[in-house]
């Protein structure tokens, strides 16, 4: 567990110091906790009682329970969907929503918090929660793509978003296009 936080904690230092390193923590993380496999919680629950201090450890826990919602709630239309599949899927988020409050509190510069709220907001939290960790993730990372993408993706029509929510949040990141 130390290992990986000092080697997360440098991925961070880099992302907000060196430019060629932009995103270098999200990455990170969606190369790694992206799949939603349920194999991984027992290593991300033993790195949470190992590094009870560790923004990274609760993050990624977080960050896999919206994966895991996802993969719980399936890919069909909602009203295809099982309600027992919901129920797990709510349940997840609930979860995920514990752990990325308590990354963000350790350290808000985690930015994957922040892009894992965003889908939980699409995915079940509500938009204005998705929309709020947005706002968040832009404060402390004003030119973060991946905060932009999830976003553009909350702020879809068919998610309670419109085309004019779309083309402001787009001119919003191409100021930041330079820097990213």
């Amino acid at each position: 567990a130390a290992e990986l936080d000092k080697r997360l904690a440098l991925a961070l230092h880099a992302q907000f110091t060196r430019p060629d390193s932009r995103e270098l923590l999200d990455r990170t993380f969606y190369a790694d906790f992206e799949d939603g496999s349920f194999d991984i919680r027992p290593t991300l629950d033993a790195w949470k009682r190992d590094s009870p201090n560790s923004a990274f450890a609760y993050a990624a826990s977080g960050y896999a329970y919206v994966k895991m919602a996802y993969r719980a709630r399936g890919g069909g239309y909602m009203a295809d969907t099982p309600q027992s599949s919901v129920d797990a899927m709510e349940k997840l988020l609930v979860q995920a929503d514990t752990d990325l409050r308590h990354a963000i509190a350790l350290d808000p510069r985690v930015t994957p918090a922040y892009t894992a709220m965003v889908n939980a907001g699409g995915l079940s939290l509500g938009r204005d929660y998705g929309l709020d960790a947005a706002r968040r993730g832009h404060a402390i990372a004003p030119d973060n793509h991946s905060i932009y993408d999830i976003q553009m993706w909350l702020d879809e029509p068919k998610w309670g978003g419109s085309l004019m929510a779309m083309k402001h949040l787009a001119d919003e990141a191409k100021a930041h296009a330079k820097d990213n």
